[in-house]
């Protein structure tokens, strides 16, 4: 008996439908460069339209709306016949190591494939903030902004030592750390807290701060505070003046 299965062809078609983002080193990564996916409704009825869906809030890729209409977390794309629209995906910065395999499921019949794999260093560490920001405060100030806390990440297979670090414009407290050093396992972390110092002078106080360790490690945080310069006015009040009498 002879057997024969019709296999429908989806009505949107993706360009590509598969991208494999490689394999990078390392939580401290350059993010990979984005890829534009072409959607397109490659029926031929003048009226057959179909809807195609993409998600904006993954935790592993990056998607970009590009063409598509954006509603909350997700955008949509509405494709009469002949008709296309585009969007970017790219894997986010800072994943942890691990390899990340993804279907999307866009809707009517279209489905897009991503992989990207992070390999595990042996020496890294890795800062769980890029910026730190204090925000301002008028020149002269008694009472320095409260004191941010900064953790650091052994992001390698091995463990670490880990220097606190010194800075120009701000005071940098550390937990767990013994003559300035702390060793960190794999997996581990080690905190420090950051303040602006007392009596800076107007201006931007901007910082990178590089935390070092052993074997070559390093991660950086941006910090920044601004001291206002002071304005001092002085108002008098002519209608109290009394310059005695003359005779």
């Amino acid at each position: 008996v002879a057997l024969e299965f019709t296999v429908e062809e989806s009505p949107i078609q993706l360009s590509p439908a598969e991208v494999d983002f490689d394999t990078v080193s390392g939580n401290n990564y350059q993010q990979p460069d984005a890829v534009t996916i072409t959607v397109r409704n490659v029926t031929t009825g003048s009226s057959t339209y179909y809807g195609v869906t993409i998600p904006l809030d993954d935790p592993a890729f990056e998607v970009s709306k590009g063409s598509f209409i954006q509603y909350e977390n997700s955008a949509t794309a509405t494709l009469g016949s002949g008709q296309e629209a585009s969007f970017s995906i790219q894997p986010r910065a800072g994943l942890a190591s691990g390899t990340y395999d993804k279907v999307f499921d866009l809707g009517s019949g279209a489905k897009l494939t991503v992989r990207f794999t992070v390999e595990q260093e042996e020496y890294e560490i890795r800062a769980q903030q890029d910026t730190l920001n204090f925000s301002s405060l008028v020149e002269g100030y008694t009472q320095a902004p409260e004191a941010q806390t900064l953790t650091v990440t052994n992001t390698g297979k091995n463990a670490v030592t880990v220097n606190l670090p010194e800075s120009s414009y701000f005071d940098i407290t550390g937990e767990g750390f013994g003559n300035d050093v702390a060793t960190v396992q794999s997996g581990d972390t080690v905190s420090f807290t950051v303040q602006p110092k007392l009596g800076l002078t107007p201006q931007v106080n901007e910082e990178t701060l590089t935390i070092t360790g052993s074997n070559g490690v390093s991660s950086s945080v941006s910090l920044e505070f601004t001291v206002i310069e002071a304005v001092y006015s002085v108002t008098a009040n002519l209608s109290e003046l009394n310059f005695g009498t003359v005779t």
